[in-house]
């Protein structure tokens, strides 16, 4: 298939259409940027909405994101001669430390034949802005005047009990069902709704009704086939085909749960309101007494080019002049799709540990640092919600984390998932109307759904556990700080009074990304955390 009909089959799927001049300037960024085509569609996807472009691309919009995005990313180098090294004596890595990685093929020429090679990353080495900051929310910190003694640091649903990915049809649907009613019975007492009992197929009239949001096809929702599947109680699961020409401003997605209002007509139900709003209490506000400062980074933590994990090595440092209270490392470590997974001489788990165990000595005493979990490791389990890693030496400092995690630090809620559940509602969302912050209207879904993954069906990269994510990923009370790192452009920003932030990622293609710095000062319970955090992404 060429480059243009590949295209041409990913605009369809997301439902946008596209004129054939539009088609060949996106084939020719494609060719001269040595971009597959769906990785094209999906930097296309990130800079629209982060941007606000609408979803069909123009000629001038495609120009502006080769300025701005195209041209900045570093162009694999060919491989010399020169650049060839061996490294350790049965892996590719064990410390970050260029110097001490590196063994000149000259000084072991015994073992050329046996030991994989790695190809120092050059687009890495020779990348600007390293150390500035590109983007800073609230008041600014220098991380001086952080908390002195040891933190007292409480993870949430560490443990899981029973078998999981065992899950029945009947299980999963009745999962389904019970986080649907949980949100639909907050929507319907926020906005004083009596739901009708009468069933969707037998009945004609003015209904008010609920169920989640599903489609026939799959992809972004497309307005002409949008359903409503009604929760077994009292719908039992009946399907209405939505008609929206009455609402002005609504945004929809697979299987959000929403109450609805308007007239049935058996064949379809035209839709007058709709009731998707139902925001989570605050969680109570610490009293604290010492400013408490923290550092996270999201995976991968090395090129594609290489397992010599280089941009670990510049965090470290700063993590070393900041010296942060605690250091937040969200997966993948070990990314499954890495291509020189094959080169490893020895288990996915031995090398991981090895990972870790560089990170540990590094890391100066009284610093904490929790471990998060991805479905995109190839050491950990597939399932989402993951489970916390398993490491065979233990460290005192060190705390592991289920996916997606919730903290408690001295009082202050700290959450977040790696699973990119920004970008992956925003490539199916539905939107009518105009709205300013779209990014911002994404964040709402997960505060009005309650739930760290409300999507579904998901993404087609997550193995999701419903039984698991009924347990783990749903939402009581709205945490203070929210880590959601994305494909997405890095931001923060306050949702519902929570600081939601997109640190991005550490490696960015065969170049570097950023990390973010965030930091809770001290303050009495009567003052919103909100206002007392200060963030800064700094690019690595």
């Amino acid at each position: 298939m060429s480059t243009s009909e590949d295209l041409s089959l990913q605009f369809k799927v997301l439902n946008v259409s596209v004129a054939p001049r539009i088609l060949q300037r996106c084939e020719e960024l494609c060719l001269v940027h040595s971009i597959p085509a769906e990785d094209f569609i999906d930097q296309w996807l990130a800079y629209a909405a982060s941007n606000s472009h609408a979803l069909a691309p123009s000629v001038d919009a495609l120009d502006r994101m080769e300025r701005t995005e195209l041209q900045k990313q570093p162009k694999p180098q060919p491989v010399t001669p020169q650049s060839h090294r061996i490294i350790m004596e049965t892996t590719p890595i064990h410390t970050p430390v260029r110097q001490n990685l590196q063994v000149e093929m000259t000084e072991s020429p015994q073992r050329v034949e046996s030991t994989p090679l790695s190809v120092l990353s050059e687009s890495f080495s020779n990348r600007s802005d390293a150390g500035a900051a590109v983007h800073s929310f609230g008041e600014s910190t220098d991380f001086k005047e952080r908390c002195s003694r040891n933190l007292s640091i409480k993870i949430h649903n560490s443990s899981v009990k029973g078998k999981y990915m065992h899950e029945k049809f009947l299980a999963k649907r009745g999962c389904l069902d019970a986080m649907s009613a949980w949100v639909v019975g907050d929507i319907c007492r926020r906005h004083s709704l009596e739901l009708s009992k009468e069933k969707l197929k037998q009945y004609s009239g003015e209904m008010t009704i609920c169920g989640r949001i599903c489609s026939q096809t799959q992809g972004k929702l497309d307005e002409s086939s949008i359903f409503c599947e009604g929760l077994l109680e009292p719908y039992r699961g009946q399907r209405v085909k939505l008609n929206l020409n009455k609402i002005k401003n609504v945004r929809l997605f697979p299987g959000q749960s929403v109450a609805l209002s308007g007239n049935n007509t058996k064949d379809w139900f035209s839709v007058a309101e709709a009731f998707t709003v139902a925001p989570l209490p605050p969680s109570q506000a610490p009293n604290l007494e010492e400013t408490v400062q923290i550092m996270v980074a999201a995976g991968p933590f090395t090129v594609p080019e290489n397992l010599l994990y280089e941009p670990l090595e510049p965090l470290l440092n700063h993590v070393l002049e900041s010296k942060p209270n605690i250091l937040i490392l969200m997966g993948p470590f070990l990314d499954a799709g890495h291509p020189h997974l094959d080169d490893l001489c020895e288990s996915f788990d031995t090398f991981f540990e090895s990972i870790i165990d560089r990170i540990m000595q590094r890391v100066p005493g009284g610093m904490s640092v929790v471990l998060v979990p991805s479905h995109k490791d190839a050491h950990n389990h597939v399932v989402f919600p993951s489970l916390p890693y398993s490491l065979k030496r233990s460290y005192d400092n060190l705390y592991l984390a289920p996916n997606p995690f919730m903290l408690d630090v001295e009082g202050v809620v700290i959450a977040g998932s790696t699973a990119d559940v920004l970008f992956h509602l925003g490539k199916v969302e539905f939107a009518k109307g105009a709205f300013q912050d779209r990014i911002g209207q994404i964040v709402w879904h997960i505060f009005n759904q309650r739930s760290f993954y409300p999507l579904h069906p998901p993404n087609s990269e997550l193995r999701v556990d419903y039984q698991l994510l009924e347990q783990r990923a749903m939402l009581e009370k709205a945490p203070h700080v929210m880590i959601l790192p994305s494909n997405f452009r890095h931001f923060a920003k306050v949702m519902e009074n929570c600081v939601i932030v997109n640190p991005e990622r550490l490696t960015k293609g065969s170049g570097g990304g950023t990390f973010a710095k965030i930091e809770v000062r001290a303050g009495p319970k009567d003052n919103k955390v909100c206002e007392r955090v200060s963030c800064s992404i700094i690019r690595v």
